[in-house]
């Protein structure tokens, strides 16, 4: 099991004291850089400021492969440029193509309680959300526009543990990351992590162990860094951080 990649952290509260109610990968990512960019999104729920082209360029996609998969759109619409930089979209029709012919499903929805049992999106015990961008069971796959990081795998490892948490059977299930500005055909295309039942309760307990920071956290410190650069929040933008 990889470890956290956090730098140091606050020792928490007591469990459960902690201001939030729910979290998500990408709110787990967000605190381990910084947790006062996640007070700022999901306590005070402040906007955040400075340029959104690389965000909604990754959203523009997003949208384009949904559509397609859910045959809303055709497969042509992978063709339409997208804003910003050049797309290699185009080059993934094939692929895209196989998920529509083996059967996939876009955009689903997993919601757990605290006790890692399945409940719906709204419901008040929903604890832990994830949408998940392609499903092809047991095969989940993931879109990526950017750059590949090495925390990738604790998101991969984090849709596995959902899915076996809301009873998946099989003996394991492979997580698929596509980084879509790679040319389909490329060598650094695809990533794919394997994660097996069998070790889905030490999953489960390195989950627990990661987010207690987080969700015990009642003060969400600034902890300046690289990521100051790009956080929406940062003073220099005209946010309310002044670390940044």
């Amino acid at each position: 099991m990889a470890k956290s990649f956090a730098s140091k952290i606050p020792m928490p509260t007591p469990k459960g004291q902690g201001l939030l109610a729910r979290w998500s990968y990408s709110q787990w990512s967000s605190y381990e850089k910084c947790p006062a960019m996640v007070k700022y999104r999901q306590i005070d729920k402040l906007p955040e400021i400075g340029p959104r082209e690389a965000l909604d360029r990754g959203n523009h996609i997003h949208r384009v492969l949904e559509d397609v998969v859910r045959c809303k759109a055709p497969l042509e619409t992978m063709y339409d440029p997208v804003p910003g930089k050049p797309s290699k979209l185009p080059t993934w029709v094939p692929e895209v193509e196989t998920l529509l012919r083996e059967g996939a499903t876009a955009e689903d929805s997993i919601s757990l309680t605290q006790s890692w049992t399945e409940t719906t999106w709204l419901a008040n015990d929903a604890w832990l959300r994830a949408k998940l961008d392609v499903r092809l069971k047991p095969k989940v796959i993931d879109y990526k526009t950017g750059r590949a990081y090495p925390e990738h795998v604790y998101q991969a490892d984090l849709y596995a543990t959902m899915e076996y948490a809301i009873g998946c059977q099989a003996p394991e299930i492979p997580v698929e990351f596509w980084y879509l500005d790679q040319p389909a055909d490329g060598k650094n295309a695809k990533k794919v992590w394997y994660f097996k039942k069998e070790d889905q309760p030490q999953r489960v307990l390195a989950w627990e162990h990661r987010i207690e920071a987080m969700m015990n956290d009642t003060l969400f410190p600034k902890r300046p860094g690289m990521h100051c650069a790009w956080c929406g929040y940062a003073g220099s933008k005209g946010g309310p951080c002044e670390a940044g």
